[in-house]
């Protein structure tokens, strides 16, 4: 039993080798903007910044936005990706920055692109900001003002018109697209408001929906996402 435990970390371990090369590094722009926030402003000014989340595209393989320190949101590609000084020879160094997007007032805590247009991605941050962007536009094309801050958003798979996300509230929180408003969600009384942090809907039956919370639970839920898409807010 050990000898085979053993055997199977070790390749493991040489398969996460193969894939540990190369290394892809977010930089500020060149000239970065300035932001109201004084935290965010020493943020700014770090040429390297830390990776807060990212999300490959659906449509394009090679194509990857993340969201970095300070709310900066950028587009990234692997083709033509520039080698950097600092790599080594096993593990080469690549900045890999295509586009600068507008940024957050806050850390940006959930990319996502949409699973239904090629050309679209979404953002939610700290600043209690849920951002659509499309792929060719620096400014976001749509901006949802949230009442408190989310932890998690994403979209729904067959749903143009509606996206969802977590938090504090202990629900999950619906909004529709087209007016930009929340959709009141008619299960809040039902449930126990612990603090969710992760959401993930099934990709097979993306009526079932995980969600994960701060107290170490996962709920399973079954959301009837057509209803709440033709609903009116």
């Amino acid at each position: 039993m050990k000898k085979s435990l053993l055997k199977l970390m070790v390749m493991v371990m040489v398969s996460l080798s193969c894939l540990g090369s190369p290394i892809h590094q977010v930089r500020s722009p060149l000239f970065p903007k300035s932001n109201s926030d004084t935290s965010l402003e020493e943020t700014i000014k770090k040429v390297i910044r830390g990776v807060t989340c990212f999300d490959f595209s659906k449509h394009v393989a090679e194509m990857f936005v993340v969201g970095a320190e300070g709310g900066m949101v950028v587009q990234c590609s692997l083709l033509g990706a520039k080698k950097l000084q600092g790599g080594k020879a096993e593990t080469p160094l690549f900045d890999s920055v295509f586009k600068y997007y507008e940024s957050h007032k806050g850390e940006v805590t959930s990319v996502r692109f949409s699973p239904n247009r090629k050309d679209m991605f979404l953002t939610n941050g700290s600043d209690s900001e849920i951002r659509i962007y499309m792929i060719g536009q620096e400014e976001p094309a749509q901006v949802i003002f949230l009442k408190n801050s989310l932890n998690c958003v994403t979209w729904v798979p067959y749903e143009e018109r509606i996206i969802c996300g977590c938090g504090k509230s202990g629900f999950i929180e619906i909004f529709q697209l087209v007016k930009g408003k929340a959709i009141e969600n008619s299960t809040k009384e039902k449930v126990n408001t612990d603090v969710m942090t992760q959401i993930l809907i099934n990709k097979a039956k993306s009526n079932i929906v995980a969600v994960g919370t701060e107290n170490g639970l996962v709920q399973m839920w079954r959301v009837p996402w057509g209803l709440f898409g033709n609903l009116n807010v």
